[in-house]
């Protein structure tokens, strides 16, 4: 029990260290609405337990064993956050659709944002490399590598939701702050140059 209380506190504060992740749902929320940001937290975690399950299964060690592989997927990620970052000048944040313009729209809106927060984590193989790190320093000698890799990243999972969640509420808070002419496109600048930054990190790193 010891080590499992252990690694909810390191992976607590390690989930409040800003991300790609973070910026996203930040990011859905000031140019999309809260639904949208939620549902972009919802890919990004389910993107970590599948993450979760491949270090408990021992999928996770091939990044670590074979480099090809894990470059294919580190400047998969560069691309993709790349992309994104390039969307968001060329597209900066705007004011919301009318009820009546984005309720027709909601669910494309909902499964958009739902499948960029599982591309966003899971092009990113340092996550798997960290849980394949982490989780065996708080596996206790004899225990079910599968069901313990499993339980910690539920937990892991759980703070990134919270948290995640909480981000997506405070920045639809403080979108209908932001709306006036100018600072529109300011946000856009702002995230854009973000993700482009998070894409040179990646791919020196």
């Amino acid at each position: 029990m010891n080590q499992v209380l252990e690694f909810a506190a390191a992976a607590g504060l390690l989930t409040l260290v800003p991300g790609p992740d973070t910026l996203l749902v930040l990011r859905s929320a000031l140019a999309g609405s809260r639904a949208e940001a939620t549902a972009a937290a919802a890919g990004v975690c389910t993107a970590l337990a599948g993450w979760g399950c491949a270090a408990g299964l021992g999928l996770a060690a091939l990044l670590r064993e074979w480099p090809g592989l894990f470059t294919a997927l580190r400047y998969l990620g560069v691309a993709y956050l790349a992309y994104l970052g390039i969307r968001a000048f060329s597209r900066p944040a705007g004011p919301a659709d009318t009820a009546e313009q984005a309720e027709p729209r909601q669910p494309a809106r909902l499964r958009r944002g739902y499948l960029r927060g599982v591309a966003t984590n899971a092009t990113n193989p340092k996550v798997g490399l960290f849980y394949l790190a982490l989780f065996p320093q708080f596996i206790p000698a004899g225990g079910s590598v599968l069901r313990y890799s499993l339980l910690l990243a539920s937990i892991h999972v759980t703070e990134s939701m919270v948290w995640l969640t909480a981000v997506a509420i405070g920045a639809s808070w403080l979108s209908g702050r932001l709306r006036r002419p100018g600072t529109d496109r300011w946000v856009g600048r702002l995230s854009g140059s973000a993700f482009l930054a998070f894409a040179v990190r990646l791919a020196w790193r």
